[in-house]
């Protein structure tokens, strides 16, 4: 199994979209809990304007996501959509500033996000 972990750096609300190839799980380290259950890490990879948040006290960071691929994949580039999934909400909300990156195989880095909506690529 491919497996990629995103490790945010600040408090955020967080998007991402990945084309290909097909995902088995995604899971993150904590989850904001509110009865609606509206921050669930699933909405990283459903087609919703809803987005992720971590759950922990204080600005977020170490906190990670990791999505785990049905089969060997190379993966060269990924889209993020940064802040709210909503962009009419995205400068009420906090957004990563920057994260690292590790991805099995191919090493890791650290990518500095762009403070504006709508999806960035990031390439390997």
């Amino acid at each position: 199994m491919k497996k990629m972990i995103a490790f945010l750096l600040s408090f955020t609300l967080y998007s991402l979209y990945c084309q290909t190839p097909e995902i088995l799980s995604i899971t993150s380290s904590s989850t904001l809990n509110d009865r609606n259950n509206k921050y669930i890490v699933d909405n990283l990879i459903l087609d919703n304007k809803e987005s992720w948040a971590e759950g922990v006290d204080g600005p977020g960071i170490n906190e990670s996501i990791t999505i785990t691929f049905k089969s060997q994949a190379t993966i060269n580039e990924l889209y993020i959509k940064n802040g709210y999934g909503d962009y009419k909400h995205f400068y009420e909300n906090n957004r990563v500033k920057v994260m690292r990156y590790n991805v099995d195989g191919r090493g890791s880095g650290w990518i500095v996000l762009q403070d504006k909506p709508g999806f960035q690529l990031i390439t390997f």
